[in-house]
Parts: C-alpha cells; sequence; structure tokens
C-alpha cells in the first residue's frame, strides 16, 4: 500500500510526498525478506533520486537491486534494472549506454510479454527522448538495436562491469 502511493505521489511529480514512502516500503520489505519488491522499492528511490538529480544517489541502488534480480534469476526484475541504468547512463551523460540498455529492457518486455506501468514509462519514456536526441536518430537506433541483441546474462554482465567503472573512478 506505501509502494502504491508512493507511485501516485510519484506520477504527479510530488517527489518529497514519495520519496518517505517508498523508504518506508523498502525498510518493511527488508524485514520481510520480501526480495522481488526489495527490487522495486529500489527501483522507485533510484528513479526519485535521478529526478532530482542526484544520480550518484542511485548508483548504490541500481548495484543491490541488479545483484538481486540476478540472484532470484527474474526476469522482469532484470528489465526493471536496465530501465533504472538506462535512466543513470542518462543521467551521467552516457547516452551510447542509455541506448544499450533501452534496448536491451525493451527487448526483455518483449519477451516477457510485458508492459511498463503508467508511472514508470512517463519516467523513462523522457530520458530515452534526451538519449535519442542527444545521439540523434541513427546511433540511437544502432545502440538500442545492439541492446537489443545482448542476451540477459550479456546485459547484466555488461550493466555490473559498467557499474564497477563507475565507482572505481
Amino acid at each position: 500500500a506505501l509502494n502504491a502511493l508512493a507511485e501516485l505521489y510519484r506520477g504527479e511529480g510530488a517527489l518529497d510526498a514519495a520519496e518517505p514512502l517508498y523508504e518506508e516500503s523498502l525498510a518493511l520489505q527488508r524485514a520481510r525478506g520480501e526480495r522481488a519488491n526489495i527490487v522495486i522499492s529500489l527501483y522507485n528511490l533510484a528513479a526519485v533520486a535521478i529526478a532530482r538529480g542526484a544520480a550518484e544517489r542511485a548508483l548504490p541502488l541500481v548495484r543491490e537491486a541488479l545483484a538481486i534480480a540476478r540472484e532470484v534469476g527474474s526476469t522482469y526484475l532484470g528489465e526493471l534494472v536496465l530501465d533504472i541504468a538506462a535512466a543513470l547512463a542518462t543521467a551521467r551523460g552516457d547516452m551510447d549506454r542509455a541506448a544499450r540498455f533501452h534496448g536491451a529492457a525493451e527487448a526483455l518486455l518483449q519477451e516477457i510479454g510485458q508492459r511498463r506501468d503508467p508511472a514508470d514509462e512517463a519516467f523513462v519514456a523522457p530520458l530515452v527522448a534526451q538519449a535519442r536526441d542527444a545521439l540523434g536518430p541513427t546511433a540511437h537506433a544502432a545502440n538500442e538495436a545492439a541492446g537489443r541483441a545482448l542476451g540477459y546474462d550479456a546485459v547484466m554482465l555488461e550493466l555490473r562491469a559498467w557499474l564497477d567503472a563507475i565507482e572505481a573512478g
């Protein structure tokens, strides 16, 4: 319920109202050991950080979400991680990587027959457009196609290596 209410707030752009609800939801999920829901809350908290221009705060959240998604073995959770990674790459100005991660996320959505929920789509769409504008349509499409062509394991390894490189400075 906390996460659902926070989603409504985030969808309305009320990040100050959404963030503490996400944090409380994450604490409850950690206490219960609800691994899948932990990833969802980490995604949401990272989205808030990125929306606020604090991409560095999102790094450990994305890293933890990636580790859990890999541990659980859920491609649905992996898709969420790729979406937030694409957003993080855009926020960091790494538009090639943003397009690759977005392409991989799109391929996973198609593979599992899912769609993004409205709040997530509203978050992702402008960041994809920003990357497309920065790269130009041809380069963006090429990077997105390269991401689509990666298999799940390969893109997760690439994401982990990218996060490691950022943290190494």
